[in-house]
């Protein structure tokens, strides 16, 4: 091949290749001297036939590395951070239970918002009617089931399903024997459990 002199459209031609842009499209965009009068497959053609050049070769191995140390840079600073990051205490995650429960936390969730799109013609009658969906994010208070959870979790921490522990916990026992409850929760998973107090 003779000798090729990379000027500054080639360097943007490879850095847009990079950055995911078509070759044929990057092509038209920075090298075409003239991108009205060429079609697609003509810019298929060159941009195919530059990409294969030793110069925009080296050029685009230089950019993919130089992106590649920046995006492993950021993430293994992301990591870390994640890393370095205190552990809850024990106390902490009872807190945050205790807070689920009274509905003090809120939840952030992803929902559909729905909209109809209308095409109307010369008359005003519907042609037309797609539906277009978009994702909003809300806040709201934890659900029963969640606070179920954090009820589990918090008795299961503190032992209170233990069977030594519900002798005289779970209610009152009559002269036959038997046990009345007095109180009872009921679990996301749909089991009804006593409700023990410390």
């Amino acid at each position: 091949m003779s000798y090729f002199n990379l000027k500054d459209n080639h360097i943007a031609f490879c850095n847009a290749v990079v950055n995911g842009m078509k070759p044929r499209e990057a092509y038209l965009k920075f090298v075409a001297k003239d991108p009205k009068q060429m079609t697609y497959a003509s810019a298929s053609v060159c941009g195919s036939q530059l990409l294969k050049r030793p110069e925009i070769k080296n050029t685009i191995e230089k950019f993919q590395l130089k992106l590649i140390e920046q995006v492993t840079g950021e993430t293994s600073r992301i990591i870390a951070k994640e890393f370095t990051t205190t552990m809850l205490t024990v106390d902490e995650m009872d807190c945050f239970h205790s807070a689920i429960i009274q509905g003090l936390v809120e939840v952030e969730e992803v929902v559909p918002v729905y909209r109809w799109n209308e095409v109307l013609n010369s008359k005003g009658a519907i042609v037309q009617r797609t539906k277009e969906a978009n994702f909003v994010r809300v806040k709201r208070p934890p659900n029963i089931k969640e606070k179920q959870i954090s009820i589990d979790a918090l008795y299961k921490r503190f032992g209170n399903y233990a069977a030594r522990k519900f002798i005289g916990a779970i209610g009152e026992l009559n002269g036959n024997g038997d046990v009345t409850i007095k109180r009872m929760i009921l679990l996301s998973t749909g089991e009804k459990i006593p409700m023990l107090s410390n």
